[in-house]
């Protein structure tokens, strides 16, 4: 069984009767209720960086001839700091199942002018000139997809060492 299912895997069984072969068929069981995306993680690229400089520099120094006890203290309390200053100012990303590391903005802006192309030739579907525009953004929206992919996969392909070629 693969390593990975064997925490969702609830039961097995051989619903057919015996054959006498060594051939049969066998019945797994998942519990589906277990399987949940990844957690949000942190999104580094969107935090405040002067706010939390701002933070940290007001945080203050251990106290001289600390004690076990003070040093606790000490460190506790600035940890619950740093914790919570970066919590503030840093944004959640949620990571997708489905993530396609060649998407871009411009796809996405390319996207959302081929919907509301779509959108508007359906509503008045007799207008030419809107069939030949959804025909002129689907295909854009296209071909723009498919050179993102090609240039991601080359582009994969140029920093593919002996250890990752196999990933291919």
């Amino acid at each position: 069984m693969c390593p990975l299912l064997a925490p969702y895997f609830s039961e097995w069984s051989d619903p057919l009767p015996s054959t006498g072969s060594d051939h049969i068929l066998i019945l797994l069981s998942f519990n589906a209720a277990q399987f949940r995306g990844p957690p949000p993680q942190a999104n580094w690229a969107r935090t405040d960086w002067p706010q939390v400089h701002e933070a940290l520099k007001s945080r203050r120094s251990p106290p001289p001839l600390p004690t076990s006890r003070s040093l606790g203290v000490w460190f506790d309390t600035n940890l619950n700091k740093i914790s919570t200053t970066f919590a503030l100012q840093t944004p959640l990303k949620w990571v997708i199942h489905r993530f396609k590391p060649w998407w871009t903005t411009r796809l996405s802006a390319l996207r959302k002018a081929y919907n509301s192309t779509l959108r508007a030739s359906k509503r008045e579907c007799h207008d030419s000139p809107l069939l030949m525009s959804d025909r002129a953004a689907r295909s854009s929206d296209f071909k723009a997809i498919k050179k993102a992919k090609r240039d991601h996969w080359c582009e994969f392909l140029m920093m593919a060492t002996p250890q990752t070629v196999w990933t291919a």
